[in-house]
């Protein structure tokens, strides 16, 4: 027997019917040929969707009603800002507008960007006109795998073989462990001139201001070279001492 229980909500299945459906459903869950499999499949589609209509054609009882409202109210956690708020529409609008002014302070500082969304990167704190000139001497370049900029001083360091003469530092991209700007250093490459926790610790080496931006090129001995990309690229491709092959990666004029 299958009745409805008005007071509960629900269907009601006494012990005979609920051992039949058991069975059924062991009975469907057990097949023997492809045919056999999908019928049972189907059939066991059709006995669940007739269980499934008959609860959502009855009308729950006002008690239902009231117990189903007590479990959500038990249930239920946070704020409880729906019963007191005078919109829905408020709420969202006001969780929109505080995510949205987060999400674009920090984006501002983390990328700036122009008004239209694309990325400005910022000016190099001591840029130089012309390429500074490299000496037969060595060079630390501080750079990060998350940065493009970063990509193009790494790849003409490899195409001029000079890795014996710049050694390659790639910091890790972790805004919760750096500061004023995103670039920490990892117990696997350390900062090798200052031991610094981070670029920015090596800025305040330099006495540079504003965000700590890489690449950065810096002599063994803590002289700043530069912290520019096109410069940095310019001074690897100019480089005529012996201690980088001869290879000339200038475009044909």
């Amino acid at each position: 027997t299958i009745s409805w229980q008005p007071e509960l909500g629900l269907l009601a299945l006494d012990a005979d019917s609920f051992a039949i459906c058991s069975a059924l459903t062991n009975l469907l869950s057990q097949p023997s040929n492809t045919r056999e499999l999908h019928t049972q499949k189907m059939m066991n589609r059709i006995f669940c969707c007739l269980l499934y209509a008959a609860n959502a054609f009855q009308t729950p009882s006002p008690r239902a009603k009231r117990v189903v409202l007590h479990a959500e109210q038990r249930s239920s956690g946070g704020l409880r800002l729906l019963e007191w708020l005078p919109s829905q529409k408020a709420l969202v609008s006001v969780a929109k507008f505080g995510w949205r002014t987060a999400w674009g302070i920090m984006m501002a500082e983390l990328a700036p960007q122009s008004p239209e969304g694309a990325y400005v990167r910022p000016a190099p704190q001591k840029g130089s006109v012309n390429a500074p000139k490299l000496e037969d001497r060595d060079y630390v370049l501080y750079v990060g795998n998350a940065c493009p900029w970063c990509h193009r001083t790494t790849i003409v360091r490899a195409l001029r073989e000079c890795q014996a003469m710049v050694k390659v530092v790639v910091m890790d991209d972790d805004p919760t462990k750096a500061r004023r700007g995103g670039w920490s250093f990892t117990d696997a490459a350390p900062d090798p001139i200052w031991a610094a926790q981070d670029l920015k610790g090596v800025y305040d080496e330099l006495g540079l201001e504003g965000r700590c931006t890489a690449p950065l090129l810096v002599a063994s001995d803590g002289t700043f070279v530069s912290n520019e990309s096109g410069d940095i690229v310019r001074a690897l491709i100019e480089y005529k001492g012996s201690r980088a092959n001869d290879a000339d990666l200038r475009p044909a004029a």
